[in-house]
């Protein structure tokens, strides 16, 4: 019986072990880190200002009247999915859709796109109740973060 206890205690530190570390192991980012990683996103401009802003212009995350981010979008966003995990702070996303076809379409298609970035944000471990999405129909970059104050 003591053999099998043995046995089980270290079948699961060798698991432990070799389990990557989850979202929750990533170490905090300091102010200056944030804004350095901020600057390396790929596909990303940085806006500065009181708070500090990230933005994803047109034609690198959405094609125009698309609900679904084009092709390599998602492998853009990783990195901030990352930097949102990394940061330990709140944060405020807008997600613009204008398509030509009248507000009530691009009041849907920011919604469906909000819908969208909530799966993602999700299935790469972030904490939904760390952030904050809003929908807006109209004219403005298809994506824009920034720090919740």
């Amino acid at each position: 019986m003591p053999d099998t206890r043995l046995f089980l205690l270290l079948l699961c530190l060798l698991m432990s072990a070799c389990a990557p570390g989850g979202p929750g192991s990533e170490a905090l980012l300091s102010s200056s880190q944030l804004r350095t990683a901020m600057a390396k996103l790929p596909g990303a401009q940085v806006i500065e200002g009181n708070p500090l802003r990230i933005s994803y212009p047109s034609g690198i995350l959405f094609a125009e009247a698309s609900v679904l981010p084009m092709p390599g979008g998602p492998e853009q966003l990783d990195p901030l999915m990352t930097l949102i995990r990394q940061s330990g702070v709140a944060w405020q996303l807008r997600v613009h859709a204008v398509s030509g076809e009248g507000e009530k379409y691009d009041r849907l298609l920011a919604a469906e796109r909000v819908k969208v970035l909530r799966t993602y944000l999700k299935s790469s471990g972030v904490d939904l109740l760390k952030i904050t999405i809003t929908a807006v129909s109209g004219s403005g970059v298809p994506l824009e973060l920034s720090i919740a104050e």
